[in-house]
């Protein structure tokens, strides 16, 4: 049966890169590619990282699939999701990630991708802030920015602005109760060009403490 899923999985993979989001819930296998979703204005395909697992969805107008798991092995891929990247994922019926594939690199040159969008902008709030990494701004110096150093000791620094003024700048070099370290660095480490990133915080003086990183990386998130 796993062998059977993984080379209708295969096929599947081939037939989406030019038609949206391919779901089958039947067998519980998705794919498409993040970029280009076909003439449907509602698909969506992507990943994100929260907390301790990974989480993968996918839509059209008419179906919906979704997957998670904190499998090291699939959280590690996240970083390769991009605009150039198709995404294929297998799930069981208790819905964990059976299995996660990222291709990326064949795009080429496109201009702008299809299907659903939602790229908000960076808005701080009390203990949170969000926003798309590309979304269009109204004044200078919004953003929503994450930087990791690793070295003898890993730290994380998160800083948001929004059109409000509103800005926020956390760090933490530990382990937090809702996310590790280490998965927060994995987090910062997969925000490109296009991501949608949500970072939370406590009230420590004189800087806040990050205590929870999220990151998409979705063909809606990307422009």
């Amino acid at each position: 049966m796993h062998l059977y899923r993984i080379l209708i999985a295969v096929v599947f993979c081939i037939a989406a890169v030019s038609a949206g989001a391919a779901i089958n819930n039947n067998i519980r296998i998705a794919n498409g590619p993040v970029y280009n979703q076909g003439g449907d204005p509602n698909a969506y395909i992507g990943c994100s990282l929260s907390g301790g697992g990974i989480s993968c969805f996918a839509a059209d107008s008419n179906n919906y699939a979704s997957c998670y798991t904190t499998d090291p092995k699939m959280k590690r891929l996240l970083p390769m999701i991009n605009k150039t990247s198709d995404i294929q994922f297998v799930w069981n019926a208790d819905g964990t990630c059976y299995s996660l594939g990222v291709t990326s690199g064949g795009l080429g040159g496109a201009t702008k991708g299809s299907g659903y969008k939602w790229a908000p902008e960076p808005i701080v709030g009390s203990g949170y802030a969000y926003g798309s990494v590309s979304a269009p701004v109204n004044r200078s110096g919004e953003s929503v920015r994450c930087n990791v150093a690793s070295g003898p000791v890993t730290q994380i620094v998160c800083s948001a602005q929004d059109n409000a003024g509103n800005k926020v700048m956390c760090s933490t070099a530990s382990d937090q109760p809702w996310q590790t370290l280490d998965d927060m660095a994995l987090a910062v480490s997969s925000i490109n060009e296009s991501s949608l990133v949500e970072f939370l915080f406590d009230s420590a003086a004189p800087t806040p403490t990050c205590t929870y990183i999220y990151v998409v990386n979705s063909s809606y998130s990307f422009p």
